[in-house]
C-alpha cells in the first residue's frame, strides 16, 4: 500500500520527526492522505479513548463502516494495533498518545459514541466495562452513579474489576458523599435481588 515512487520522500518525511511523539503523528497523517481524516479519525479515537480497546465488529456499527472499507485499513495498519481477547488495542504507548493527541477535539463526541452504541445493547461485560468507564472519564458524575446502581454492572466488577470498582465509588464519594450514598446503592440492590435481576 503506497507509491514506491515517493519511498524517498516518505522517509525524508518520517525521520525528519524530531521526537517519538512527532514520529507517530506523522504515521497517523499518512493514513489520513490514504483513507481520509473522518475515517481515520474515526476508527482510531475510538479505539484511543476506550477502555482497554474495541472489537472490530464494535467499530464497525458505530461508524457505519463497509466491511470491505474496514479490512482494507486493518490491513493496511495492522502493524500498528494489536488484538488481546479480540480487543484491538495500539501496538506502543507512543502511538496512542499521538492519537489522542491529533483527535482531543474529538474526544467527548468519541467517549459519547462508545455509551451511546454500548446502551443499547442488553447486558453484557463489554458493556458495564465501557459505560462506567466513559462516564467516569467525561466527569459524568450523575450517569456514572447510575450505572453503578445497576445489579449486573456492580456484579460485574466484583468479579472481574473490583478495583475499578473501588476507584469509581472512591471517586463519587469524595465528590459529594451526600448525594452518592451507598444507601441507595444498597437498596436497589435488594430490589434487584427481589425482582430477579442477576445473571
Amino acid at each position: 500500500w503506497g507509491d514506491y515512487d515517493r519511498l524517498s520522500e516518505r522517509l525524508i518525511y518520517y525521520f525528519s520527526s524530531e521526537s517519538i511523539e512527532g514520529f507517530s503523528e506523522s504515521v497517523v497523517h499518512r493514513y489520513e492522505e490514504d483513507f481520509g481524516y473522518k475515517f481515520v479519525m474515526g476508527c482510531l479515537s475510538t479505539i484511543a479513548f476506550s477502555r482497554v480497546g474495541m472489537k472490530e465488529q464494535e467499530l464497525i456499527d458505530i461508524h457505519g463502516l463497509k466491511h470491505r472499507d474496514w479490512s482494507l485499513f486493518h490491513s493496511a495498519f495492522r502493524w500498528h494495533l494489536v488484538s488481546q481477547q479480540g480487543l484491538l488495542s495500539f501496538s506502543h504507548g507512543y502511538l496512542k498518545e499521538a492519537v489522542r493527541t491529533l483527535y482531543a477535539s474529538e474526544e467527548t463526541d468519541s467517549r459519547s459514541a462508545i455509551i451511546a452504541y454500548f446502551t443499547g445493547h442488553e447486558n453484557s461485560p463489554r458493556k458495564h466495562e465501557e459505560v462506567a468507564y466513559q462516564y467516569h472519564a467525561l466527569d459524568n458524575d450523575a450517569e456514572l452513579y447510575k450505572s453503578l446502581l445497576n445489579y449486573n454492572c456492580i456484579s460485574h466488577h466484583l468479579y472481574n474489576q473490583e478495583q475499578l470498582l473501588s476507584r469509581y465509588w472512591t471517586y463519587l464519594l469524595n465528590k459529594d458523599k451526600a448525594a452518592y450514598t451507598l444507601d441507595v446503592y444498597m437498596d436497589s440492590y435488594k430490589d434487584d435481588i427481589s425482582d430477579g435481576a442477576l445473571y
